[in-house]
């Protein structure tokens, strides 16, 4: 079992336990009760996001330094992006490069980046400017991952 399919397991557990909160504070019709089950539960969507995404991150590190590996000594006709690697890791560039070798497709690219953007915002303080089902997240990074190209 995946990290995000556990991720979601917990997640639904998590959210059910905000959602009954949030339908308590609507039936007690008191106005700082609902906000206070709206914004607890916004805060736990976002700090499973911000989960979610360091696992992608880790996969993403794990399988470019795999791509590495099994290139190393071998001819590389995509050498491009390679020789343009430096070993550093962690901004959003040298991430963008990592996903660009690992992935075909652009969307997956794309997508990728923006979520990046999402994570960053939230981890700077900041309320994320679109809300993510947290299990149709996981899922995408799941099926991103499955995606990467490591030969």
């Amino acid at each position: 079992m995946s990290i995000f399919v556990d991720l979601i397991d917990q997640y639904i557990k998590a959210d059910d336990v905000f959602e009954a909160e949030e339908v308590a504070a609507n039936i007690s019709q008191n106005t700082n009760d609902k906000r206070r089950a709206r914004d607890a539960r916004a805060r736990n969507d976002q700090a499973y996001f911000l989960y979610a995404f360091t696992m992608l991150e880790d996969a993403i590190h794990t399988a470019f330094t795999t791509l590495i590996n099994n290139r190393i000594g071998t001819p590389w006709e995509e050498s491009r992006a390679w020789t343009h690697w430096d070993g550093r890791t962690g901004d959003r560039a040298h991430l963008r490069i990592k996903i660009k070798m690992l992935l075909r497709l652009q969307t997956d690219c794309d997508n990728v980046v923006n979520f990046k953007k999402e994570r960053d915002e939230i981890a700077h303080g900041r309320v994320w400017s679109q809300v993510y089902v947290i299990p149709r997240v996981c899922t995408e990074f799941e099926q991103i991952i499955q995606r990467f190209e490591t030969t």
